[in-house]
């Protein structure tokens, strides 16, 4: 298994990087927005832990730029229904202590936001791996149903109901609904 890779990035297209290493090996990595954005120009030199996808037609070797991203996508894997390309675009997303924040305080919202995660993987991501990172899921707090009134209010000014449901997630629900409402509006137009 290819653990880690050192040596001086050759070129990148898109998503892929060719890293060149000592022995004159180049192997291509799949790359993370946040590791591309992190590379000023080809050559330079980089060291990133790799995760090997095997699959009957192909390998992909997926690079993480620290022990803690890899981490974390390793956790990411070891959920049902997660596979290594969705496990990689949460890890690529977020910042591993983000990740493990969500799943603390049991966001299914917050996952629902990476293109792919539905309600339903969001949820198995936070019960699969609450306990794994300390905490604890909740399912009272991940299955309320949706503030209806507020939902409808909103989505009738025209606004998409997944945006909706992100930002009513972070405005107190104890809250009046007029108040709610003003809450939700100014976050929802915040530029």
């Amino acid at each position: 298994m290819i653990g880690k890779i050192s040596g001086k990035l050759a070129e990148f297209h898109g998503e892929e990087g060719f890293i060149e290493t000592q022995s004159g090996v180049t192997y291509r990595v799949i790359l993370s927005p946040k590791i591309r954005e992190s590379i000023t120009a080809a050559g330079q030199d980089v060291s990133l832990y790799t995760y090997l996808d095997v699959k009957e037609d192909s390998l992909t070797l997926f690079g993480f730029d620290s022990y803690e991203n890899f981490n974390t996508y390793s956790l990411l894997l070891s959920v049902d229904g997660v596979g290594p390309k969705t496990a990689y675009t949460i890890v690529g997303a977020y910042e591993s202590q983000e990740i493990k924040n969500a799943i603390k305080r049991n966001d299914v919202f917050f996952f629902q936001e990476v293109k792919g995660i539905g309600k339903k993987t969001a949820q198995r991501i936070i019960v699969d791996l609450a306990s794994k990172i300390g905490g604890e899921a909740d399912l009272e707090h991940m299955y309320v149903t949706e503030d209806k009134d507020a939902v409808d209010a909103l989505v009738s000014l025209g606004f998409k109901k997944q945006d909706v449901l992100r930002v009513l997630h972070k405005v107190d629900a104890a809250q009046p609904l007029e108040e709610r409402l003003k809450i939700a509006l100014g976050l929802l137009t915040k530029k």
